[in-house]
C-alpha cells in the first residue's frame, strides 16, 4: 500500500509519502513515511524528517510512531534491539521510542538478558499494544488509499523463543534463579569480577611501561657510558624492539665503529636483547 501527500505552504512543497510494504523483500511488511521538501521548485531535503512532516501535517504522527515497524506494528529486531536500547536510552527516550508505559519500562529494565527481554514482551502484553496501533494506522491507511491491506507477509520483526528456551526460563524462574534479589548478587560480583579484571589490565600495563622506561633508560647511560656526552643520533621503537642509530640527518653521525663500540659494551653488560639498525640497515 502506498499513499503519496502533496502540501504546499507559500513557496514550500512538501511531499510526503507513506507506505506498508515489503520494499526490502525480507519477508515482511513495513510502515514508513518519508517526505521530499522543496523551495521554490528546488529540492531541499528529504528521507524519514519526521518533524517537518509532523509541522505540516500532524494528523499522520501514527505513521511516524510506526515508521519501520511491521505490520503488527513490531519495530525492527525487537527484542536485540530493544534490550540493547534498555541499556543505553533515557527511561523517557524508551518509553517514547518503543510506544510503551511507564509501568512496562519498570518491568523491562530489569531484563538480566535478551531471552528473558524477548518473554516479557509477550507477557507484559506489549506485543498486543503494538498490534492495536498497527492496526489504528493500517485502518487509517486503506481510508487514505481506499484500498484494503492484503497481509502477503512470511515472518514478523518479532521471534518467539523456541519452546526448550522458554521452558528453561520458566524453570529457572521459579527456582528463583531471575528474582531481583538473585540478580542484585549476579550484578554485584560481575562488577567485583571486572574490577579485577581491570586491575590485573592496570598491573600489567604498569609493569610494562615500567620496563620499557628502564630499558630506554639503560640504553641512553650505555650510549653515554661507550660513547661519551653529547651522542644523541639514535632512538628506540618498542613496539618493534628496535635500536635505530642515526635515524635523522638533523644530528650528528655515529660512525660504524661506535655502534660497534656500543653493542659489544651492552651484551657485556645487560641481558635485554634488540634489533639494532643505522639507516635502515641491520647491525
Amino acid at each position: 500500500m502506498k499513499y503519496i501527500k502533496t502540501i504546499i505552504r507559500s513557496n514550500e512543497k512538501t511531499v510526503v509519502t507513506i507506505e506498508l510494504a515489503d520494499k526490502c523483500n525480507n519477508g515482511h511488511q513495513d510502515f514508513s513515511i518519508t517526505s521530499a521538501v522543496y523551495i521554490d521548485g528546488r529540492w531541499q531535503s528529504g528521507g524519514c524528517n519526521h518533524e517537518h512532516i509532523l509541522s505540516v501535517i500532524p494528523q499522520y504522527k501514527i505513521f511516524v510512531d510506526l515508521h519501520l515497524c511491521d505490520y503488527n506494528g513490531i519495530p525492527m529486531y525487537a527484542a536485540a534491539n530493544g534490550f540493547y536500547h534498555l541499556a543505553r536510552m533515557s527511561a523517557l527516550d524508551f518509553i517514547m521510542y518503543y510506544g510503551i508505559t511507564k509501568a512496562h519500562y519498570h518491568r523491562l529494565k530489569d531484563s538480566e538478558n535478551e531471552l528473558e527481554y524477548n518473554i516479557l514482551l509477550d507477557e507484559l502484553r506489549i506485543l498486543a499494544r503494538w498490534k492495536i496501533k498497527a492496526s489504528k494506522g493500517i485502518k487509517f491507511l486503506e481510508i487514505l488509499t481506499h484500498e484494503k491491506f492484503v497481509n502477503t507477509s512470511t515472518r514478523s520483526n518479532y521471534v518467539y523463543p523456541e519452546a526448550a528456551e522458554v521452558s528453561k526460563f520458566r524453570e529457572m524462574k521459579k527456582a528463583g534463579y531471575y528474582s531481583l534479589k538473585n540478580k542484585a548478587e549476579r550484578k554485584r560480583l560481575e562488577v567485583i569480577k571486572i574490577k579485577a579484571k581491570a586491575k590485573l589490565e592496570l598491573n600489567d600495563k604498569y609493569k610494562k611501561d615500567i620496563a620499557l622506561v628502564t630499558l630506554e633508560f639503560k640504553i641512553s647511560l650505555q650510549v653515554l657510558s661507550s660513547l661519551g656526552a653529547g651522542v644523541d643520533n639514535y632512538i628506540y621503537h618498542p613496539n618493534i624492539n628496535e635500536l635505530t642509530f642515526n635515524w635523522t640527518n638533523s644530528r650528528e653521525t655515529i660512525t660504524e665503529k661506535q655502534i660497534a663500540r656500543f653493542k659489544r659494551a651492552w651484551n657485556r653488560n645487560n641481558k635485554a636483547r634488540f634489533t639494532i639498525t643505522t639507516k635502515g640497515k641491520g647491525v
